[in-house]
């Protein structure tokens, strides 16, 4: 219980945090967060293969990822099956990259889809925007980079703000996201193979041709 850094203004990202956020809200609303986010968000966005319950994922039977644990360099094998149900709201979706696609559209949209307003940009702010600073830089020409309310949010080298993030099991599944408002553009990379940096390598090279025309750098090192 020793406090290891200041209260409400140091960042330490953990599932089970972001979780009780998200029951606390279900309680609010006197329901389960699984068939509250379906009713809230998958539903009105037609996220027709998204699921906060770890059985509708089995369920899916072949139409379906299998998780692949890295065993060896590059070697990847389907070991093992991860129920995520506990920690669910921060970890435990099982979606697909068009439905993914449809929820990015919202985030661009600044809470609007197809015309609807769903989410009031007001209440939607703080999730896109610095609320806690992660990385202070270690020199004066760093930029620092900062966290809203579940998303990595920062402004890149060419002052473009941007947001994302990435999420991960090391029984097999690497994804990230980004988006990137000012051009009204959004990347989403799933795999199904323990994180090694390879979704987050692939969204960094289609970021770098959208804003410059050419991948700037070798991301994956």
């Amino acid at each position: 219980m020793v406090p290891l850094d200041p209260f409400r203004i140091s960042y330490h990202y953990a599932n089970f945090g972001t979780t009780v956020g998200a029951e606390a809200v279900a309680h609010a609303e006197k329901q389960p967060w699984e068939p509250l986010a379906k009713s809230l968000l998958f539903d009105p966005l037609g996220m027709r293969s998204s699921s906060y319950r770890h059985e509708d994922f089995i369920a899916a039977g072949k139409n379906r990822a299998l998780l692949h644990a890295r065993v060896a360099e590059n070697v990847f094998e389907p070991l093992y099956d991860r129920d995520p149900d506990q920690q669910a709201p921060a970890g435990g979706v099982s979606s697909s990259a068009q439905d993914l696609a449809k929820w990015m559209i919202l985030l661009l949209g600044d809470g609007t889809y197809n015309g609807q307003p769903m989410i009031d940009p007001k209440i939607l702010q703080p999730a896109i925007t610095p609320q806690s600073v992660t990385y202070r830089g270690e020199t004066p020409d760093t930029r620092a980079s900062s966290y809203g309310y579940g998303f990595n949010v920062g402004v890149n080298a060419n002052g473009r703000t941007t947001m994302g993030h990435s999420g991960a099991f090391l029984l097999g599944a690497g994804t990230t996201f980004q988006i990137l408002p000012s051009a009204d553009v959004g990347i989403v990379v799933l795999t199904n193979g323990s994180p090694v940096g390879a979704a987050e390598t692939v969204a960094a090279s289609f970021m770098d041709i959208v804003q410059y025309g050419q991948v700037t750098r070798d991301w994956y090192p």
